[in-house]
């Protein structure tokens, strides 16, 4: 939820405060994450939509909030931040289809690591390669402290 959470946040205005932000595994829209998981647990799609449907409505009426309108991806073309996408090829929780269409999507400076992992089981939570960690840092430094000209 992190990076979902930090696109929500850039998408809705400017923050002065923000230098850049790091996107790690992202999804675009969550309705498209929860049938493709439903999926990959062979979970019947007759089961899936009632679930979805229970969820939604319950999720509104306790805390007024709509899972359909949780999509990161949606208004990310204003956002001016520089940002780098990081996310497993292999990820097996969140496909890197979403990563890559919030990037495609993303109109500030960015750059991404699209990197595979040796977990068969738990991608989405492996340990992140030296040189994604690398490319890591040394975006923030060009970000959070640019050189004086």
């Amino acid at each position: 939820m992190g990076a979902a959470t930090v696109l929500l946040y850039v998408a809705r205005a400017p923050d002065p405060l923000i230098s850049g932000i790091v996107v790690d595994s992202p999804f675009a829209k969550f309705s498209e994450l929860f049938k493709q998981l439903a999926k990959s647990f062979r979970v019947p799609d007759f089961f899936t939509k009632s679930f979805y449907d229970f969820a939604r409505k319950t999720v509104e009426e306790l805390y007024g909030f709509d899972l359909e309108k949780l999509n990161p991806v949606d208004g990310l073309e204003k956002v001016k931040i520089p940002a780098i996408f990081v996310h497993a090829i292999n990820d097996n929780l969140i496909p890197i289809s979403h990563s890559k269409m919030v990037y495609e999507k993303y109109g500030g400076p960015k750059e991404s690591q699209w990197f595979p992992v040796d977990y068969s089981e738990d991608a989405h939570n492996a340990p992140r390669t030296p040189s994604v960690k690398d490319a890591i840092m040394a975006f923030m430094k060009r970000v959070c402290f640019p050189k004086a000209d």
